[in-house]
């Protein structure tokens, strides 16, 4: 478009440019007093010698060119604006997207706790496992219970008769 837009500027400069001289050709102009002006390096003017009808016709193929680009671009542009349609069912696709990847995440929480629990359960049971094979001879509640009772009692009367026994340690010394 900015090519266009710099051809069609040219030719502007050109047609003023070229009245200009058909102006300055048919009006004479006075002479001055003041110094010619100075001359950048342009090219000299060249004389097409086309007559109006031919200039009028190529004016009219250059406009139709350029709004034929010109309506192209803007159908272009209108094609590709997306509609609301458009950007609600990108938002749903992501939407299920995410929640998708959700989903998935969820499932592998699970799994992994799942997994831990299994572990847990099998350290558990190796454990007493070997617990029970340390000690094959438990005995049963009974004889626990008399254990109990002759290590109580044999354990006060050692008690007592050390006390005997540093009392009569005391009086010999």
């Amino acid at each position: 478009m900015s090519g266009s837009n710099a051809a069609a500027i040219r030719r502007r400069v050109t047609n003023v440019l070229n009245n200009q001289r058909v102006t300055n050709v048919s009006s004479p102009t006075p002479p001055t007093l003041l110094p010619p002006p100075v001359q950048t390096r342009t090219t000299p003017p060249v004389h097409t010698g086309k007559t109006l009808q031919n200039i009028i016709s190529t004016l009219e193929t250059r406009i139709s060119v350029i709004e034929s680009s010109i309506s192209d671009n803007v159908q272009l542009s209108n094609s590709t604006t997306p509609t609301i349609t458009d950007i609600v069912e990108e938002f749903s696709m992501r939407f299920e997207m995410f929640a998708s990847e959700l989903v998935e995440m969820k499932d592998s929480i699970i799994k992994l706790q799942t997994y831990t629990m299994d572990v847990n359960k099998m350290l558990l049971e190796e454990r007493i496992h070997i617990l029970s094979d340390i000690n094959p001879n438990t005995q049963t509640d009974t004889d626990l219970d008399s254990d109990v009772e002759n290590a109580s009692n044999h354990t006060l009367v050692d008690v007592c008769n050390l006390d005997e026994v540093d009392v009569n340690k005391e009086d010999d010394n």
